[in-house]
């Protein structure tokens, strides 16, 4: 008989402060540095600038889960004929990109997955407020010479709703040296973050190159940086808008 996959549940560190410094460490986090200029609202727990690199992502969404999440480990077990049902309420359906398999234990943190989803989804929020009076009803071509520049906040305010669907799909099928590689991530980030909903239709088969291109770099990448920004792209693709 084929083997199963048996879920096992425990519960793991992300909940510690040391864990949080041992991790901002890792990907060359400073105390008191200004990475992207984001702030996260104690009170509110929303967002009072946008935050435009992996670093600074992750250290607001650290301070989300600091409670010790629980840990959903998949592994496999070779289950005899007869052999007990697999959990109903434990397991999801792997997609064929194994992109859990390459990321590892990095996406096994089922809460993790959802906080950095949740600070997707305030910085949106954050951003559509800023954009409500700049020109997102116009329609315009979008410029490739944007990328050229540092993606931020005031970068994304300037163009229209389409012009962002432009610009995704221009990401997508775009070709990006190894030295552009982190200004691919970063400017497909920012141009997720001011996309409008009502045009998701419109890139879906762009997300899904663009979440195949972070899978492979997840592969291929040594820099803990540009995986960490790969792995929030990827639970972003398929979390918040839904591309498995």
């Amino acid at each position: 008989m084929a083997a199963r996959l048996r879920v096992e549940r425990h519960y793991g560190g992300y909940g510690s402060d040391s864990d949080v410094v041992s991790e901002g460490r890792c990907l060359g986090v400073e105390e008191g540095s200004d990475l992207g200029e984001s702030l996260l609202d104690d009170t509110t727990n929303e967002f009072t600038a946008m935050p435009t690199t992996a670093e600074e992502y992750l250290r607001l969404v650290r301070k989300q889960t600091k409670a010790c999440p629980k840990v959903v480990t998949v592994v496999e077990d070779e289950a005899a004929e007869g052999g007990s049902a697999m959990p109903d309420d434990a397991v999801e359906n792997l997609p064929i990109d194994r992109s859990e398999e390459i990321l590892g234990e990095k996406l096994k943190s089922g809460e993790l997955v959802q906080a950095v989803i949740d600070c997707f989804d305030s910085l949106r929020g954050k951003l559509n407020e800023t954009r409500r009076d700049s020109k997102t009803n116009e329609t315009e071509v979008f410029d490739s010479e944007i990328l050229r520049m540092e993606p931020t906040t005031q970068a994304i305010e300037q163009l229209s709703a389409s012009a962002i669907v432009e610009g995704i799909e221009y990401l997508a099928l775009s070709s990006f040296t190894e030295s552009g590689t982190e200004r691919f991530i970063d400017w497909t980030f920012c141009l997720l973050a001011g996309l409008d909903i009502p045009l998701l239709d419109c890139t879906m088969s762009s997300l899904q190159l663009i979440k195949r291109k972070c899978v492979h770099l997840c592969g291929v990448v040594d820099q803990p940086a540009l995986q960490s920004k790969c792995l929030i792209l990827i639970i972003i693709i398929r979390g918040f808008f839904g591309q498995r």
